[in-house]
């Protein structure tokens, strides 16, 4: 456990300082929220893990983007942007097949469109990578997980076109 918390610790440090960044002094709300992130993550490094080696990698690795679109999201309001952070994972539905999830596309489509209205916001912040089940797991939905999503919101909200920027070679 001394090597979890170290690497834990890291995890909160480098963030600590992305927020300082950009929220300066009035850092006291976004702290809560992320430290209300860090203790869900906690408590699961905390329990007793079990044999499924795939479930648990997915109940952990999603905090990573939880944590970046909780503070994009803070950010961006806090600089008059009209925004809505929703958590992915309860519109985009998937079996229980972790690490390598199907999307239950028509539960799916119902759960997205009455979410992502864009009635009285202009943007939405969510997450990549990561979806849910009906048993509110989480599960993640493998290798390009994140791409994939863009284009399963663009399909499943009807949307023009999906533009996707990436930041590595490829």
């Amino acid at each position: 456990t001394g090597d979890t918390a170290t690497a834990f610790q890291r995890i909160k440090d480098f963030h600590q300082v992305i927020i300082q960044d950009l929220f300066g002094e009035q850092c006291s709300e976004i702290n809560l929220q992320v430290n209300q992130l860090y203790d869900n993550l906690q408590q699961i490094l905390d329990s007793e893990p079990s044999l499924s080696y795939d479930y648990e990698y997915d109940r952990i690795i999603c905090f990573g983007e939880l944590l970046s679109t909780t503070i994009i999201a803070a950010y961006l309001e806090r600089q008059g942007r009209k925004v809505k952070f929703t958590d992915i994972r309860k519109c985009l539905i998937t079996d229980q097949n972790y690490r390598n999830a199907g999307v239950n596309l028509e539960l799916s489509a119902q759960l997205c469109r009455k979410t992502f209205t864009f009635q009285n916001t202009f943007m939405y912040i969510t997450q990549g990578f990561i979806a849910g089940t009906v048993t509110n797991q989480t599960t993640t939905l493998g290798r390009e997980g994140s791409d994939y999503t863009a284009a399963l919101l663009a399909n499943l909200l009807d949307a023009d076109d999906v533009t996707i920027w990436k930041d590595v070679p490829g």
